[in-house]
């Protein structure tokens, strides 16, 4: 098992660590039923959907070239064009999984200095699997 996550895109190749207390993965299975014209119950089942929720702590600067930085966290959450937004996650456990990044990406400084180079930042992502 890794102390770790790696995100991809085409550009930004980065391990990031996660504090595992704060880590989760959400299971869900969106269904609709419906009343059909014949008074029966309609309804369909989709396929279950992967959203993990990462608590991740990044350094301002680089700490080694294969850890992200907050900067690189920023680049990955603004990717611009839809099919660049697509991203590999690598797990804990070396399983890789299709996901985008949904939600806010909100930023708290740790550290006493608001120095980019010094700072440390916690960071709460989701990613949602799209495969």
């Amino acid at each position: 098992m890794n102390t770790y996550i790696k995100l991809t895109s085409a550009s930004i190749d980065k391990k990031f660590h996660t504090l595992h207390s704060d880590s989760a993965l959400e299971l869900s299975k969106p269904r609709e039923y419906w009343v059909t014209v014949t008074g029966k119950i309609g309804y369909q089942v989709a396929p279950v959907l992967r959203r993990w929720h990462y608590n991740l702590l990044l350094y301002g600067s680089d700490e080694g070239s294969d850890y992200g930085t907050i900067d690189d966290l920023q680049a990955l959450f603004d990717l611009g064009k839809p099919d660049e937004r697509v991203l590999t996650l690598t797990d804990h456990w070396n399983n890789t999984y299709q996901v985008v990044m949904v939600g806010n990406l909100n930023e708290k400084n740790l550290s006493p200095s608001l120095d980019n180079d010094c700072a440390y930042f916690q960071v709460p992502v989701t990613l949602e699997q799209t495969t």
